[in-house]
This record gives C-alpha cells, structure tokens and sequence, in this order.
C-alpha cells in the first residue's frame, strides 16, 4: 500500500509565503490565493469580480473537455438577506432541468464570513454540453460540484463561488476534491474592507 501511495501527490494547504492578495477597494473586499494560480478580474467593471484557477485547469472547449476548476468571487447590491439569496438561487436552478439534471443540495448552512453573516450551499449536478470531433458534433455530460458562500455588508453582497466541471464519469468530483482544502483556506481569507 506504501508503495501505492509514494507516487501520488495532492495539493495540500499552502504555507503562508506561497500566497498573494488580491483587493478590490472599490466594491470592498480582498482575498488570499495561491501564488502558482492563474488570477484575473475584470478591472473594476460591473460587479468586481475576481477568478482563479490552478495553473494546469484549462477553460472547457467544444472540442476538447478539460476538467474545469473555478474560484470565483461576484458582487452586487441586494435588499434580500444571505439565506433568501441561497434560497433564491436554489429554486431557480432545480427548476431547470434543461441545463440542470439530477440537481442536489448537499449543504446549506448559515455561517459567519469575517464578521459578516453568510450562507453556505455546496450543489451537485449535471449539465450537458456538446463536443465537436471530427466536424461532427456529440453530447456529453459535465459533473458539476460546487459551493457558494453568500455574504452581505449593508446593501453590498458578495458570491464565492468554488466550481469543477468535469467530462469525467469515472471520476467526475476528482478535482473538487483534492483543491477543496485551498478553496476552504480561500474562502476564509475573505476580508471585507
């Protein structure tokens, strides 16, 4: 069994120094991320959002299915409190089954994000998408695993948004996962400013 395990390595927490912060003063919040991710925001625009992605995650393409792994924060102004956010979003999703199969709220948890109060969802469910190969195109079916937190202060609302999209059936929550310990260290790195 040792000799099963010596050749397989998972991300594990990252140590301090391997860490930047991203800020965003204009829409009031900074997050810590893994210095080896890709990050990007999209400089100041509509709802100042923030993504990072693990350096080998490669955007999904019609003719090629990468496993897809997101962390994303979004913003916007709401009167609705962090739960009826969730709820919100619950209801809309698992009412569509066009795009949303086998839709499953795994969690749904009120927590505290820096003070703040926050809504905890983790969903589960399955999305298809086409595949061009060869000129001809194909279906397919994307695993989709991911937790939201939602967070509020005053009017000012924030989605973290931690997502895996995955072609792969035999595995299809594999990247999920094994960064789920860094998304967690991201989420709690959230500082509202």
């Amino acid at each position: 069994m040792a000799a099963l395990l010596a050749g397989c390595t998972a991300p594990q927490e990252k140590s301090e120094q391997e860490w930047e912060w991203y800020e965003n003063k204009e829409w009031g919040y900074k997050i810590k991320y893994p210095a080896d991710w890709r990050a990007s925001d999209n400089e100041g625009k509509d709802r100042g959002i923030f993504g990072a992605s693990p350096g080998g995650s490669e955007p999904l393409r019609k003719d090629k299915p990468n496993p897809q792994l997101q962390f994303i924060v979004f913003t916007t102004f709401s009167n609705q409190s962090t739960y009826e956010m969730a709820k919100g979003y619950l209801e809309n999703e698992k009412h569509n089954p066009i795009l949303y199969h086998n839709f499953e709220c795994k969690e749904f948890t009120n927590i505290t994000l820096d003070g703040a109060p926050a809504t905890k969802i983790t969903v589960t469910f399955n999305s298809p998408y086409l595949l061009s190969v060869g000129g001809k195109d194909s279906e397919g079916i994307l695993w989709i695993k991911q937790f939201q937190v939602y967070a509020k202060k005053g009017r000012m609302c924030y989605e973290l948004l931690y997502t895996n999209d995955s072609p792969d059936a035999d595995n299809p929550y594999g990247l999920y996962e094994e960064y789920l310990g860094i998304a967690n260290q991201m989420t709690n790195s959230f500082r509202l400013i």
